[in-house]
């Protein structure tokens, strides 16, 4: 999956985590995680620091597990809340040749720029 980012002019901020997945094995198989979720929020920038404010957001999660490359779903209860601690925050950046890297907590991240904005499809 992908994290996109939108930062807006006027200090608006969207995050979509699209076909976020991350496994873990077991002894059963591998429990696939997927995450989809639209995070709004807002930002402001002073010198080299960003800051990113995001209330907490709806996220639809859905658990699977994998046995010989065949996906079965395991019941979850669908929609849970990502916590604003998990993406508000101030850190380092840089922007150079359309890159944005931002340092915070000791993480890096780095986003290519892919373009104008659109919105996600429709579900």
């Amino acid at each position: 999956g992908e994290y996109r980012m939108v930062l807006r002019q006027d200090g608006t901020y969207t995050g979509y985590r699209d076909d976020w997945q991350f496994g873990f094995s077991t002894p059963q198989g591998t429990i696939v995680t997927t995450i989809e979720s639209t995070d709004p929020g807002t930002w402001s920038s002073s010198g080299n620091q960003m800051t990113i404010t995001d209330p907490g957001s709806p996220a639809e999660v859905t658990l699977q597990l994998e046995v010989g490359g065949q996906l079965t779903s395991i019941p979850f209860g669908g929609t849970r809340t990502v916590g604003a601690d998990a993406i508000s925050g101030t850190g380092t950046y840089r922007c150079e040749d359309q890159v944005l890297t931002t340092e915070y907590q000791d993480v890096t991240a780095i986003f290519d720029y892919v373009g104008e904005p659109t919105p996600p499809p429709e579900t």
